[in-house]
């Protein structure tokens, strides 16, 4: 059949369209007038930057996302919602006392669970509750109690964290603890076995000396380098002595005792004198240093090896020291963290909504009734045309195989005097 055959049967039909289109539209109207209204309650929560109240941590802008996603589906669990039918009344306060009554619980929160829908605000911290119930009332008490308890669940699950933490870390401060002892009296044990006090630095308090008698040793090994450098003039110095003796000697027979030339000769025999002499004195200083230095030098060598077991023993000690203090810095901060009120979460404004009610929606009920009593209003009315064999135009001739002898004419859509035949083709 054409387009046409169509269009000129639904028009030829359109009483029965139309009375179909009213009744599924009326029925659809009224039906959802008689249905329960549902209230729409909303409540909103902010997730805090700083999570943690004690240190100030922030959250890694790029973990935020997720942080926000994990927040949002723990709402829904179903420890959140058992409490907030607590918090409601729904069931009773407290743990459950009977598996029955345990099953019977979940049950509440699996019901309620899906009247509660969470939504993220895009491109933000702001998370929306929404809790769709037969009261405008009760659903606003709904919202806030799903966000009271998971606040309560928030803050119970940082302490619980904090509280296990502290207990692992009390675990670990013990065993320090004796690990720091055993350090000590192995400490204790080497100080009595030589003799020693060790400081903190892993010397024992005779260090001072030694140390003070290397450095005077560097000193007095180089005065020996310059004594042993002044040695080989004191040969040169005794024989120009000599020499100057001899002069000395002929002069003062030829000149006399007073002469200018007698006098300058003893003069500088008073200067390499004075030369030869102090060289002398020099290297037998230098003689009882290098004595006492070679001493203290096998001393030390001797004494080498205990005093880098020592330095062991008291770095052991000294680290223990420094895990404990940090553990126990740690232990204060986590005991903090125990105690705290704040749950990582804010709550944004009262609980809320609109007060008309959100089901059932009117618009769409009878946009979707129009649809549906338009498409069937379509198939009736092909049904009630396809049961009637009656001919309406040429096309239905040609369908049934009969010859068309004429047909009336109709010009401009005005009839033409009476009925006029017009041949057939």
């Amino acid at each position: 059949m054409s387009v046409q055959q169509w269009l000129r049967i639904l028009w030829a039909r359109r009483l029965i369209i139309l009375l179909t289109l009213a009744g599924v539209l009326a029925g659809a109207l009224i039906g959802g007038s008689r249905l329960s209204k549902t209230y729409v309650g909303k409540a909103r929560i902010m997730v805090e930057l700083a999570t943690d109240p004690i240190t100030g941590a922030k959250i890694e802008p790029r973990a935020f996302e997720a942080v926000v996603a994990t927040q949002s589906a723990l709402i829904q669990d179903l420890s959140v919602i058992g409490r907030a039918a607590e918090l409601m009344n729904y069931v009773p306060t407290g743990p459950a006392k009977s598996e029955a009554e345990l099953r019977a619980r979940q049950g509440v929160a699996r019901g309620l669970s899906r009247a509660i829908v969470v939504t993220n605000v895009p491109n933000s911290n702001l998370i929306d509750i929404d809790a769709y119930w037969g009261s405008y009332d009760e659903a606003r008490k709904l919202a806030e109690a799903v966000r009271q308890a998971y606040i309560e669940m928030s803050i119970r699950q940082q302490r619980g964290s904090a509280i296990r933490a502290l207990t692992i870390m009390q675990q670990q401060m013990k065993l320090f603890l004796r690990q720091r002892t055993i350090a000590s009296e192995r400490r204790t044990a080497f100080e009595r076995k030589h003799g020693v006090v060790l400081r903190d630095d892993g010397e024992d308090n005779n260090n001072d000396t030694m140390t003070q008698i290397a450095n005077a040793s560097a000193d007095e090994l180089r005065k020996v380098g310059r004594s042993q450098t002044a040695a080989a003039g004191v040969a040169r110095n005794m024989q120009a002595l000599s020499r100057i003796d001899a002069a000395l000697g002929a002069a003062q027979a030829s000149l006399g005792p007073n002469h200018p030339q007698v006098q300058a000769l003893m003069a500088q025999r008073a200067a390499l004198a004075a030369n030869v002499q102090a060289p002398v004195r020099s290297a037998n200083s230098t003689v009882s240093v290098q004595s006492m230095m070679s001493h203290q030098v096998e001393q030390m060598l001797a004494n080498r090896g205990v005093l880098a077991e020592g330095r062991m023993l008291v770095t052991d000690e000294f680290a223990f020291d420094n895990i404990i203090r940090g553990l126990a810095a740690r232990i204060v901060t986590t005991a903090q963290q125990a105690n705290v009120v704040n749950s990582g979460v804010t709550p944004v404004g009262a609980p809320g909504g609109p007060i008309i009610p959100v089901a059932p929606n009117f618009i769409v009920v009878g946009i979707v009734a129009a649809l549906v009593g338009l498409i069937l209003g379509i198939q009736v009315a092909i049904i009630v045309e396809l049961l009637n064999r009656k001919v309406r135009g040429i096309e239905d001739l040609a369908r049934l195989g009969v010859p068309n002898l004429s047909s009336r004419h109709q010009d401009d859509g005005k009839s033409v005097g009476g009925v006029t035949l017009v041949p057939a083709e």
